[in-house]
């Protein structure tokens, strides 16, 4: 017993040393009697600080839903500011985006296109109001990181900074280039709150005093009258009609909705496209079919377009607009 505690065994050629020996007596090689508790040591402290930097990457990857506004936290949105936001004239950035990269902007606009993949997003904004609606054609390019509930269609103003021209392939395989926005700050327009405040304008704008003792004064009619809501319906455009290949004549819609019904005879190949005579943005597919005769296409996104079509066969075409 006083043996086994006062020697231990070279790990190396196993001979009997002293217990407290670094060196062994025989074969000279020398000894670390913690070497092995702090190697382990070492390799659990690493797994544990991994485990924390994988967790902390985990939860930043995944953005809460629902996330409104968007806060940027991409190294190029870390010093922004929405009161260095300066208003530029769409006009003036399309005609030069690269000029004023890196400037802090804002816009407000209508939702064309939303995208979202990854934790990313992008958006085509249409920035400029018009008597119809918002413009087909001035639309500025959001990238986005970060996830939020807004759909086409909604009004939003986005806070970012200018990235300059940003090009990319249309369905019609047309290349586009737009000017380019990182967006940092994305917020909806409160349009309900706007409609209300317009209510209560035109309450006011129609009240009569109640207690006028004057009897000379006259009953004070309404200064702006109350448009009544008409229901959206469905307005014919024009019509089309031919045989063979043609591109029609310019029309406008200027609903957010809007249908081409078509009907062709035979047995053939037939294809048609709305399609912008100055080949912007708002291309919207019709047919591409053998052996049918007749369909209605959907298009949602206002402006002047023409219809090419594509056929032997003998066709007719009305445009209907809905607002």
């Amino acid at each position: 017993m006083d043996k086994e505690k006062e020697t231990k065994k070279c790990p190396v050629c196993q001979s009997e040393i002293p217990v407290k020996a670094t060196k062994c007596t025989h074969c000279h090689s020398k000894l670390n009697p913690m070497g092995c508790g702090i190697a382990i040591l070492i390799i659990v402290g690493l797994i544990i600080f991994l485990i924390i930097i994988f967790s902390g990457n985990s939860s930043n990857n995944n953005p809460p839903p629902n996330q409104t506004p968007i806060i940027q936290t991409t190294p190029i949105c870390s010093e922004f500011k929405k009161s260095q936001a300066k208003t530029i004239d769409f006009k003036q950035l399309n005609k030069n985006p690269d000029a004023f990269k890196g400037t802090i902007t804002k816009f407000t606009g209508q939702i064309v296109q939303i995208q979202e993949s990854n934790g990313q997003g992008v958006i085509r904004i249409s920035v400029t109001k018009e008597s119809y609606g918002w413009s087909p054609s001035d639309i500025v390019f959001v990238s986005y990181i970060g996830h939020n509930e807004y759909v086409e269609n909604d009004i939003i103003t986005v806070y970012g900074i200018i990235q300059g021209n940003h090009t990319y392939t249309s369905q019609a395989n047309y290349s586009i280039t737009i000017p380019g926005l990182q967006g940092c700050v994305i917020k909806k327009q409160n349009i309900q709150k706007t409609l209300q405040e317009s209510s209560l304008n035109i309450k006011k704008a129609n009240i009569t005093p109640a207690n006028n003792t004057n009897s000379n004064t006259t009953t004070q009619q309404p200064t702006q009258p109350i448009t009544p809501i008409v229901p959206k319906s469905w307005h014919t455009v024009t019509t089309f009609s031919g045989t063979n290949t043609k591109n029609t004549e310019p029309f406008t819609v200027k609903g957010s909705q809007w249908r081409i019904a078509w009907t062709e005879t035979g047995d053939g190949y037939f294809g048609a496209d709305a399609e912008k005579p100055d080949q912007s943005s708002g291309y919207c597919p019709i047919a591409n079919t053998i052996g049918t005769n007749s369909d209605s296409t959907y298009c949602y996104t206002p402006g002047t377009y023409y219809i090419s079509v594509n056929t032997s066969n003998t066709w007719s075409i009305k445009i209907e607009d809905y607002y």
